[in-house]
């Protein structure tokens, strides 16, 4: 098990400040961190230094919506053109992390991204919809049931030019090249807030985890299996993070 406890200090308008301290390793942590946003997009930059080690990590995210399927409508009620307007949590998310300890440059370097199914799925069933049903054969129509059955996948748009009710549901992806795999995982976004439940796989030490995140605080276990079969102790941590919203 470990703990580890952060405070963060808003300086001035997005840049921030953080110490941590890691009670397990016994390691403070320096942190500071811009951030920035426009309508659609949202970016963030932070280093952290860790004394101990005498290590500098340089982490780099930015969340977009990616391809728009939806087009601005004329409401004649209203006399308006209606823009689309984007979900601030249904954003796709890419980020890259860079380490340097004691004069290795190359340290370590990780990269990962998380994919919101919600506008993936209804972005591919635009495409099918748009480009590819008008070219299936009409013979493929003269099967019993066809019909029903492509519009039970591929369903029509509803008012709000959506296909499917696809939501807080994200794919994940993380990789550090100093390994032998990537780790997968789904999470899930719990209403209309920060908390999400997250469940994940590390294929190259073949453990599997679940993770909480409420906010600032991540709780997180993992359980393994061993070369020899048997299982691993469970590890549990426990973080307190204030810039994990950038």
């Amino acid at each position: 098990a470990s703990l580890k406890f952060a405070y963060a200090q808003e300086l001035a308008e997005d840049h921030y400040v953080a110490v941590s301290y890691d009670f397990k390793q016994r390691k403070p942590e320096l942190s500071i961190a811009w951030a920035g946003d426009t309508f659609t997009e949202k970016a963030a930059v932070a280093v952290s230094l860790d004394p101990v080690d005498r290590a500098a990590r340089v982490r780099a995210v930015v969340s977009f919506p990616g391809p728009e399927w939806r087009k601005d409508v004329w409401n004649p009620l209203t006399q308006k053109v209606e823009t689309v307007e984007v979900d601030a949590s249904s954003r796709h998310t890419l980020w890259a992390q860079h380490e340097l300890r004691s004069g290795n440059l190359l340290a370590s370097t990780q990269a990962g991204g998380r994919l919101d199914l919600g506008r993936l799925a209804n972005l591919a069933a635009d495409l099918i919809g748009r480009h590819v049903e008008h070219r299936i054969p009409l013979l493929f129509w003269k099967i019993p049931l066809s019909q029903r059955i492509f519009s039970w996948i591929i369903p029509a748009e509803d008012l709000d030019q959506m296909r499917y009710r696809i939501k807080g549901w994200s794919a994940e992806l993380s990789h550090d090249f100093d390994r032998a795999g990537p780790v997968v995982g789904i999470s899930k976004r719990l209403g209309s807030s920060s908390t999400a439940l997250a469940a994940s796989y590390d294929t190259a030490s073949n453990t599997a985890g679940v993770e909480l995140r409420a906010g600032w605080v991540k709780a997180a276990a993992m359980l393994g299996r061993q070369e020899d079969g048997q299982w691993r102790n469970p590890a549990v941590q426990l973080q307190i993070q204030p810039l994990a919203f950038l």
